[in-house]
């Protein structure tokens, strides 16, 4: 990473690198379920180099099921395959200023695809195109960590098969992307009981709620929010919502999972969490 010297915000290089090193993470992933879901890679920082900013990382790739893979040297296939893939990801965004048509999105789709099934490590050979969703929010990640970098600052993607830049000028929206690449939306309402993991005290964001897993959710209560905000309703870590939701599940063309949006409606009831009670071990 190049960056702009004697200027404001030094921490905003460090800020990009550590989303930049989160976001390939989540990507690396993404990226090996197309080879075989059972994969699992794993970074390791090597060194770090200063001047210009330079952290090199180590791959390590884990498998839970090798009788899915072909025996052999499959971890340094699968390992040229996922710098092939990101080498991909990033060609496709660097001359972009904002992605407008679903055929773009198709495309770099069907490219990682095809990079995959070269890999030739399964027996059976049944490689899985990267779910959309996957593919919005490693843009959405990378372009979110490149967000605290100035004009004058520069990153770059380097490995033994050469080097490609980041692209500092791309307008990415992800609600806007899901609209492009919905073909059908699907909405139900239905009570959830919600346990609350992040709230939102400010009332402009979503709040962040577990239920199976990690979900947000903007709460519609106007009149319950205002109470929130004004001390009138306690909500404390470990509480769940009793609540109206509106879910909005996202098709698209080829008829997969876009994305899913979650809305309260109404906040039932705060439901207190269970405190653990102190047994004497000793009679």
């Amino acid at each position: 990473m190049d960056f702009d010297r004697d200027s404001p915000d030094p921490a905003r290089v460090f800020r990009t690198m550590s989303g930049l090193i989160d976001s390939f993470q989540q990507l690396d992933r993404s990226l090996a379920g197309a080879v075989d879901v059972s994969i699992e890679p794993v970074l390791m920082l090597e060194d770090i180099e200063t001047g210009s900013l330079k952290v090199w990382l180590r791959q390590i790739l884990q498998s839970t099921d090798d009788q899915a893979l072909k025996s052999g040297e499959w971890k340094k296939v699968v390992g040229n395959y996922l710098v092939e893939a990101k080498y991909i990801f990033l060609r496709f965004l660097e001359d972009k200023d904002k992605i407008s048509s679903q055929e773009d999105m198709l495309r770099l789709q069907r490219e990682i695809t095809a990079a995959a099934e070269k890999t030739d490590v399964r027996w059976i050979p049944a490689y899985n195109p990267i779910p959309m969703p996957k593919l919005l929010e490693g843009i959405e990640g990378v372009n979110d960590a490149l967000a605290y970098l100035g004009e004058k600052d520069k990153a770059t993607f380097m490995s033994n098969d050469g080097d490609t830049n980041f692209n500092l000028n791309l307008q990415f929206s992800i609600s806007e992307m899901e609209e492009l690449l919905t073909s059908e939306v699907i909405t139900n309402e239905s009570p959830m009981i919600l346990r609350v993991k992040k709230p939102d005290y400010l009332g402009e964001s979503r709040w962040e709620f577990v239920f199976e897993h990690s979900i947000e959710a903007k709460i519609l209560d106007a009149a319950w929010l205002l109470r929130f905000q004004n001390r009138g309703e306690d909500v404390r870590p470990g509480d769940a919502l009793r609540v109206m939701v509106r879910t909005e599940v996202r098709y698209g063309y080829s008829h997969e999972v876009i994305g899913t949006r979650y809305s309260i409606l109404k906040v039932i009831e705060v439901i207190r969490g269970s405190t653990p009670s102190q047994h004497n071990l000793i009679p």
